[in-house]
C-alpha cells in the first residue's frame, strides 16, 4: 500500500509539473515544434501564463495541493476553515497566475461576512483534481475521503459538477488503491447512479470514446478548463493509457490546453495503480516539491 500511496501523491504532482511547460498552449502544432515529446520536466515559455516558473515547479494548481498538504499536516484531518485560511494567505500574495476562480474566491473571502464555503461558481476541473493528499490521509475511509474531496473543492469551485467530479475521482482512487484496474473502477463508480445526468454523460463519453488518437479525442471533447471537456478527456486518457503512467502523461501534454488539471488527476490515479516504482527517476529528480511530499507521506503514513 505504501508504494501505491507514494505513487498517487508524487504521480499527481509529476502530472502537473510535466505539463507545466506546455500548459495552456492550445495549438498542438506549436507544442510539437517547441517540445516534441519531452523526456523530462520543461520550462514554460517566457511569455506564458507562468512567468518565473522553471522546470520542476508546480502550476498554480499544484501549488494549491501543497497548501492542502500543509493544512493536513497541521490539523491531522481535513479542516475546511484551516485550508481556506491558508489558501487565502498564499493566494493573496501569490506571485504567479491567478485564474478567474481564484480572483472570485478571494473577492468572496474579502467580505465582512464571507460565504461558507467561499468558492466561485467556476466549472474548471482543477479543484476536483487536487485531492491526492486527501486520498493519502483517508485511504481506508471512503466516506471521509469523499466528504473531504467535495469540501476542499468547494473552497474555490463551489459548483455542482466540480463537486461531483471530485467525488468521482475520490471513489475511483479508493477502488484503485484496493486493487481494481482504473477503467473497471471508473465503470463501477459510474454504474452506481450517484451523479447528475450531465456529469454522468461527461464520464460515459470518456469511457465510450473509441478514436485511436488521444489528441483527436481531447480535441473532440474540448481542450479547455471546464469539466464539459476536461472531465471526459481525463477519463479517456486514463482508460486508453491505463498500462503506462509515462505514456499517459506524454499524450496528455501533447493534446494541449489545460493539461495541468488533467495531469493532476491522471497522475494520481495511474500513480496509485502502478505504484511509485513506475515513476521515472529522472522526472522525480527534477521535482522541486519532492522532499516536501516525502515529508508529508512519512508524517501521514507512518504516524
Amino acid at each position: 500500500m505504501i508504494g501505491k500511496l507514494e505513487g498517487l501523491m508524487l504521480g499527481s504532482l509529476l502530472g502537473d509539473a510535466y505539463s507545466l511547460g506546455a500548459h495552456w498552449i492550445y495549438d498542438t502544432d506549436r507544442i510539437d515544434e517547441l517540445y516534441g515529446t519531452p523526456e523530462g520536466l520543461t520550462n514554460p515559455l517566457p511569455d506564458s501564463f507562468h512567468p518565473g516558473k522553471t522546470a520542476g515547479d508546480q502550476s498554480p494548481y499544484g501549488d494549491q495541493i501543497l497548501i492542502l498538504m500543509e493544512s493536513l499536516l497541521q490539523c491531522r484531518t481535513f479542516d475546511q476553515g484551516d485550508f481556506t485560511a491558508r489558501w487565502k494567505k498564499t493566494m493573496t500574495e501569490y506571485p504567479g497566475y491567478q485564474d478567474h476562480a481564484t480572483k472570485v474566491t478571494l473577492q468572496n473571502l474579502s467580505r465582512k461576512n464571507p460565504p461558507v464555503p467561499s468558492g466561485s461558481t467556476s466549472t474548471d476541473l482543477s479543484a476536483a483534481s487536487r485531492i491526492a493528499p486527501l486520498a493519502v490521509l483517508y485511504h481506508e475511509d471512503l466516506p471521509s475521503l469523499v466528504d473531504a474531496a467535495r469540501s476542499q473543492s468547494a473552497v474555490t469551485h463551489n459548483s455542482p459538477g466540480v463537486l461531483e467530479a471530485a467525488d468521482f475521482f475520490a471513489r475511483v482512487l479508493y477502488r484503485v488503491l484496493g486493487g481494481e484496474h482504473p477503467t473497471l473502477a471508473m465503470h463501477q463508480v459510474i454504474s452506481q447512479g450517484l451523479y447528475s445526468k450531465q456529469t454522468t454523460d461527461y464520464i460515459n463519453a470518456g469511457l465510450n470514446h473509441t478514436t485511436a488518437s488521444t489528441r483527436q479525442a481531447v480535441a473532440d471533447f474540448g481542450q479547455a478548463c471546464g469539466i464539459s471537456g476536461a472531465l471526459p478527456s481525463t477519463v479517456y486518457i486514463i482508460k486508453k493509457h491505463e498500462g503506462s503512467f509515462l505514456h499517459a502523461l506524454e499524450q496528455n501534454l501533447l493534446a494541449g490546453g489545460d493539461s495541468c488539471a488533467r495531469g493532476l488527476a491522471i497522475g494520481m490515479i495511474l500513480g496509485a495503480f502502478h505504484g511509485a516504482s513506475a515513476l521515472p527517476d529522472s522526472w522525480l529528480s527534477q521535482l522541486k516539491a519532492k522532499d516536501e511530499v516525502v515529508h508529508f507521506l512519512d508524517s501521514v503514513i507512518l504516524r
